[in-house]
């Protein structure tokens, strides 16, 4: 990782649980965390490089779901700043396949913060979760 570092991702919510991928590769190797990355030259604005990640580690074209934007997580210090995307989406069947993540899950947000956490999360990953969780109370 580069810095300094500027990223963004995409969290796709249906039916209560948070769409996440077990990394298979750096930083975060073995740790869950919703499709993103870093921005490129060519990418405008955090929203473009957010979908083109979804693309490049899921293999779906974002702009083919049926989706509603929920809210927009962010977090900036000095020299690195991440954005989420999250949104509903009522449908996906679409195959997942990706070279970054070893799996692919749709884990209940309440698994994800808190006493009941079951899975081992990329470092801001709770923070993003818990605002999550408040945008969609």
């Amino acid at each position: 990782m580069r810095f300094p570092y500027h990223g963004a991702g995409i969290g796709l919510v249906k039916d209560g649980c948070l769409l996440m991928g077990r990394r298979s590769d750096t930083p975060f190797f073995g740790r869950w965390a919703v499709p993103g990355g870093g921005r490129e030259k060519t990418d405008p604005d955090e929203l473009t490089t957010a979908k083109r990640e979804f693309r490049e580690e899921t293999g779906v074209d974002f702009d083919e779901l049926e989706t509603q934007a929920v809210c927009k997580w962010t977090l900036k210090v000095p020299f690195f700043s991440w954005s989420t995307y999250f949104y509903t989406v009522k449908a996906f069947d679409f195959e997942l396949h990706s070279d970054e993540f070893s799996e692919f899950e749709w884990v209940p947000l309440d698994r994800l913060t808190g006493k009941g956490r079951k899975k081992h999360l990329r470092p801001f990953t709770r923070s993003e979760v818990s605002f999550l969780r408040h945008c969609l109370s």
